[in-house]
């Protein structure tokens, strides 16, 4: 029986050792490749990590921002540049109405002058023109007149008769049927008179035609000085425009110039803003592919991910299954 005992229990520690070792060996395999798996957790946390770490730049990526902004600056300064010369072309505009204005002005004065000069001239030519009239009618009518017969009648009349006769209403008259009369209450000059002080007024037909040729010869000189007077004016408009000219000229000169700059910015504005949209879309289809390609890896990943927690999962499942195997299979071989 000593012997048959101590044979079961040399038996049973020999299973028992065996299993141990067993069991030993299968913990070592696990330990060894849960170790691996660790790692490839560790290599997979750094890479999701990592991942996250390249969305947040993503937010940031703006691989064209350096030219978008110049472009921007480029923009901008062409907009200032619109602003500053929309308002030389004010300062321009604003200095040619002043040039205008001062032209206009003085051009106003000289025209008012001379129109006044003008204006009584014609008064007096006027004037001069009724004189004649006046002459023409009294020439027209001495023939036949009491002038005509006194004149032939009555020598010396013009120093008695001739200074209180009215010139207008008797002398030039046909209507009076003049005659001699020596004495007598019907006698025209009847009545005793001084007139050594009197003026006389009387005009022969003679002094009358000379009276017009001069009122005629004031006239033509009139004109003649209204010509003058017209063409000084106007020489004096032009000597003030050609004063003005140089300056009018180059203040036109120079609003052409930056009216011409100024028409050129809207299209130098619209292929800078095509520009920045060029780059601006670049950036964007840039940004998407390097979204694409932080999404595929983060796929990647949870796909590794996966694999992982189902390749530990497993492992722990062996390792347990197999060390269940190892105990049942040493209570049998202890039964036995």
């Amino acid at each position: 029986r000593t012997a048959a005992k101590e044979q079961y229990l040399n038996s049973r520690q020999a299973v028992a050792e065996h299993t141990e070792a067993a069991l030993a060996r299968l913990r070592e395999e696990h330990e060894k490749q849960w170790e691996l798996l660790s790692q490839q957790y560790d290599a997979l946390q750094h890479s999701q990590r990592q991942l996250d770490s390249d969305y947040v730049h993503l937010q940031y990526f703006q691989p064209c921002g350096e030219q978008i902004h110049a472009q921007a600056l480029a923009i901008e300064e062409l907009e200032r540049s619109a602003a500053l010369l929309e308002g030389e072309l004010k300062a321009v505009d604003l200095e040619i109405s002043g040039q205008t204005a001062e032209y206009e002005n003085c051009a106003a004065l000289l025209r008012a002058g001379l129109e006044a000069e003008v204006k009584e001239l014609d008064r007096e030519i006027a004037q001069h023109r009724a004189k004649i009239n006046e002459i023409d009618t009294l020439l027209a009518r001495s023939s036949g007149s009491l002038y005509e017969w006194l004149d032939g009648h009555l020598p010396g009349w013009e120093k008695n008769i001739g200074k209180v006769i009215d010139q207008q209403r008797l002398l030039y008259n046909k209507s009076l049927q003049p005659s001699l009369a020596s004495s007598g209450r019907d006698a025209f000059f009847g009545l005793k008179l001084d007139l050594s002080e009197v003026e006389s007024n009387i005009r022969t037909p003679a002094q009358l035609g000379e009276e017009k040729e001069m009122y005629q010869q004031a006239i033509v000189d009139m004109q003649e000085s209204i010509a003058q007077k017209s063409s000084a004016c106007e020489k004096r408009l032009k000597d003030l425009s050609e004063a003005m000219s140089p300056k009018m000229k180059e203040l036109r000169q120079k609003r052409g110039e930056i009216d011409l700059t100024l028409k050129s910015i809207p299209s130098r504005i619209k292929v800078e803003t095509l520009r920045r949209q060029e780059l601006e879309d670049r950036q964007q289809k840039m940004r998407a592919e390097r979204k694409a390609e932080l999404d595929e890896r983060k796929q990647q990943i949870a796909a590794q991910q996966m694999e992982l927690d189902s390749a530990r999962t497993l492992a722990k499942q062996a390792l347990d299954r197999k060390q269940k195997e190892l105990e049942r299979d040493k209570a049998q071989r202890i039964k036995a």
